[in-house]
């Protein structure tokens, strides 16, 4: 199933939002997501065709436009033990 990240332009730390729209990420848009890093202070979801950007400054969505909650995913998350 394909997931995707709907680009918020608020949230994460200085700059980071500002980095976002530098890179070409537009407010309300819907992007592809390849892969999700989760640690245990951080995460970052990582965009096809862009570079990976923080969790906080996206909702997410699965193929069918369904909320989708990254953090539950085992196949993402390792605390989960899917990895």
């Amino acid at each position: 199933m394909k997931y995707y990240a709907i680009f918020l332009d608020k949230n994460g730390y200085d700059g980071e939002t500002d980095d976002a729209k530098a890179d070409g990420l537009v407010k309300g848009d819907k992007y592809e997501v390849d892969y999700v890093a989760i640690g245990q202070s951080h995460s970052r979801v990582y965009l096809e065709g862009y570079g990976g950007y923080n969790t906080v400054m996206f909702d997410f969505v699965d193929e069918d436009g369904n909320e989708a909650d990254i953090f539950k995913n085992p196949s993402w998350n390792p605390y989960l033990g899917g990895l």
